[in-house]
């Protein structure tokens, strides 16, 4: 079951794609069990059921062309990124260093201090995890643009 949530004439929809189209949970539930995807998680297991016996006996499907979609989960109850991968760090720290070494900065010194601070941190990550909470009413969905912001010189 592929869950989403779609903008409808009434507001943000709870739906399920199938292949020939979307199923609107929330206008063939009634009520406010399948009214967001938050009410889902929410009803745990019952809600889940009436979802997949709304799915099992659906009728008309809304087309997916021409449906605007929203982030699955639009306001999440919380959200923490791991960037959890050792990667993603060493990339950065790279990328700071040719960025202080592009300003004038000495290289050997660059190099050897980013590097200490590297192998640091990469000691530290390797005893627990590092994340942090993003803000959880910034969630995008995939038709939405994201705007650059305009005192931005970099993203």
């Amino acid at each position: 079951m592929k869950l989403l949530t779609f903008e409808s004439d009434e507001g943000p929809h709870l739906g399920v794609l199938t292949a020939d189209g979307i199923i609107d949970l929330t206008a063939a539930s009634g009520s406010g069990d399948l009214s967001s995807m938050q009410a889902l998680i929410d009803g745990g297991d019952d809600a889940m059921k009436l979802a997949r016996e709304l799915t099992e006996s659906a009728g008309e499907k809304r087309p997916l062309e021409g449906t605007r979609l929203l982030a699955p989960l639009p306001v999440p109850m919380q959200i923490r990124d791991c960037s959890g991968f050792s990667q993603h760090f060493k990339n950065a720290f790279a990328s700071r260093m040719k960025e202080l070494i592009a300003a004038g900065q000495d290289a050997a010194t660059v190099e050897r201090e980013w590097g200490q601070r590297l192998e640091s941190f990469m000691k530290l990550f390797e005893t627990q995890p590092i994340f942090y909470k993003p803000n959880r009413f910034a969630v995008s969905g995939p038709d939405e643009d994201i705007v650059w912001p305009a005192n931005s010189n970099a993203m």
